[in-house]
């Protein structure tokens, strides 16, 4: 269920398209043998790849293959992904949500935008959505995309909504 296992490998200059290929054959030889030897266990891999560049050390290869894989967790239709930059950027964005949602609490600086609602049948303003934003250390608007999941498995989205009906 949570064990993680390294497996440094060869890659002989293949494509991706041909370590994908020959990996999934692997993984299915090695699942149909568990499966065989215990009928009753339930087992999923989840792989993911980096291929090591020169001047790469063990370290961050290592964090780069646990990115790809985390990519397609809970995922039972894909079970390789290869490292894309995009992923490591994406898990520092999510890292750094609630330092700096609690930096925003703290300053102030969580802003309310009003979006109108409108009555379709008279085409008059009824009331409006209060919306929250915040900015990240550099002043980039962070997506609500991206920190309203995070606030609310870190349990802390009340404290959000608190202060949107403060400010409205």
């Amino acid at each position: 269920y949570v064990d993680h296992l390294l497996i440094l490998c060869e890659g002989n200059g293949e494509s991706r398209l041909e370590l994908s290929d020959r990996y999934e054959e692997f993984l299915n030889q090695f699942l149909d043998n568990v499966n065989r030897k215990y009928p009753r266990a339930r087992i999923h891999l989840d792989c993911g790849m980096y291929i090591i560049q020169p001047g790469d050390d063990f370290l961050s290869a290592q964090d780069n293959a646990r990115y790809a894989r985390r990519s397609i967790h809970n995922s039972y239709s894909n079970t390789i992904a290869f490292y894309e930059k995009t992923l490591r950027e994406e898990s520092l964005a999510k890292a750094s949500v609630i330092p700096n949602f609690e930096r925003a609490i703290e300053n102030g600086d969580i802003m309310v935008l009003l979006q109108p609602k409108c009555s379709a049948s008279t085409n008059e303003i009824i009331g409006a959505e209060a919306l929250s934003r915040f900015r990240d250390e550099e002043g980039n608007i962070i997506s609500p995309d991206l920190y309203v999941p995070i606030l609310e498995n870190a349990s802390v989205v009340s404290q959000l909504d608190f202060e949107v009906l403060c400010q409205v």
